[in-house]
């Protein structure tokens, strides 16, 4: 928490550059289905990409409401909440990267 207040910008990037990683692979992944002869619906209704999906939308609220002009609005606060779900998608890419393991 700390080092959030203390460099605010460079905490902000890291969020951006997450999200459009995040984003990516989920655009990605959303391409190819096909290729591997899922239906597209089928694929964004599996849980795990409707989490995926769920982790990066509060991001986009935000600078869609804030583009016009709400700041503090309630609704951010909720939205904020959901971002916990980006913690369950690291976890998720963990168990593929041997060098991101963070349980043993």
């Amino acid at each position: 928490p700390e080092i959030g207040h203390k460099y605010p910008e460079a905490m902000y990037a890291l969020e951006v550059i997450c999200t459009l990683i995040f984003t990516a692979d989920y655009a990605a992944r959303l391409a190819v289905c096909g290729e591997a002869g899922v239906v597209r619906w089928d694929f964004v209704r599996k849980p795990l990409n409707v989490l995926d999906v769920l982790a990066v939308f509060p991001f986009y609220v935000e600078c869609f409401l804030r583009i016009f002009g709400a700041k503090d609005a309630p609704a951010l606060k909720v939205l904020r909440l959901v971002r916990v779900v980006r913690v369950i998608r690291v976890f998720k890419v963990g168990r593929y990267a041997s060098g991101m393991r963070v349980t043993a």
